[in-house]
């Protein structure tokens, strides 16, 4: 149950569309012939809809996505518009669902209703696959919703922490382990004025898992700060994440920056995400680089510096 009341949650038929992916002439037109939404008016006669609403066009979209029909799903009761939503998530398309569920739950602030879905997430799944296949697209979906002004930045910031918090919790239990990989190490940092986290965190994560001795910095840290770790007598790997925030030509600056004072020796590698390096030729052709777009590439190169015991590893190979 939300902690908020419901009724301060409202919606135009134009945040409905955004939500949904459903053009607005169809939702106006499902309304009038099938009575599928039913809006309250307020006192300058516009239409607004609650969270039930976008609840049940939630439903309804993803019925009509795996075969039924808007007619059928028009007349059926929401009992069984309820049993026909569980024997898809149940027996073929759970991801969407879930994806759903969760971004209504954050819209609402229901916080427990979160925590349900996750839990019943991590019973199917490592944490690594609910991070990648199901919250990585929330934060999509929920970062578009913010840009086109249909969601605030309360329910932005809402989702933003309930996940970093259930990431930090799985964090824990690795950082009090020996790392079992001793001849590398990893820096993890965001650039200067970045603050956005969570990617960072869950990189940080997936290292911890497979044994590689890593060190957190955080976001928002000097070049020139690093630049002490090029003394350290062994390997070492600095992980990073460009955002679209930056420009190309920044990035390509800044990116020259890093090189001059991380990779002017060897057995250093800077390792970097973010589509935006795609635009930066100088950047995915130097031989110390290495461009980790997803997470399976993070994975992959991982795994070259990877030592644990296949029962201590708590992510899916």
């Amino acid at each position: 149950m939300s902690l908020i009341d419901y009724t301060l949650v409202r919606f135009t038929i134009g945040d409905l569309s955004s939500i949904s992916g459903i053009k607005t002439p169809a939702l106006r037109m499902w309304e009038k012939r099938y009575g599928l939404l039913t809006p309250e008016r307020t006192d300058t006669n516009l239409r607004q809809y609650d969270l039930s609403q976008l609840q049940k066009l939630l439903n309804v979209r993803f019925l009509l996505q795996h075969g039924h029909k808007i007619s059928k799903i028009a007349e059926a009761s929401q009992q069984q518009v309820f049993e026909w939503v569980h024997k898809e998530v149940t027996e073929k398309h759970p991801e969407d669902y879930y994806i759903d569920e969760l971004m209504l739950s954050c819209i609402g602030y229901d916080r427990i209703r979160f925590l349900e879905l996750y839990e019943e997430l991590l019973q199917q799944h490592s944490f690594s696959v609910v991070f990648s296949q199901y919250f990585v697209p929330l934060l999509q979906k929920i970062g578009t919703l913010w840009q086109t002004n249909t969601v605030d930045i309360t329910q932005e910031h809402f989702v933003v922490q309930l996940i970093k918090e259930r990431l930090l919790l799985q964090l824990a239990p690795l950082e009090g382990k020996k790392s079992k990989t001793t001849s590398v190490l990893v820096f993890f940092f965001l650039p200067e004025n970045e603050i956005h986290e969570i990617g960072l965190y869950f990189a940080y994560y997936l290292a911890l898992a497979k044994g590689v001795q890593s060190v957190m910095l955080g976001p928002s840290v000097p070049v020139s700060a690093l630049a002490k770790f090029n003394a350290l007598p062994k390997e070492v790997i600095y992980y990073t994440h460009m955002s679209h925030s930056m420009r190309p030509s920044s990035t390509a600056q800044y990116f020259a920056q890093l090189s001059e004072v991380l990779l002017n020796q060897p057995q250093r590698q800077l390792w970097i995400s973010g589509d935006i390096v795609q635009e930066i030729p100088s950047v995915l052709t130097h031989p110390q680089v290495r461009y980790v777009g997803q997470v399976n590439d993070l994975e992959k190169a991982l795994n070259a510096y990877a030592h644990y015991d296949r029962e201590d590893s708590l992510v899916e190979q």
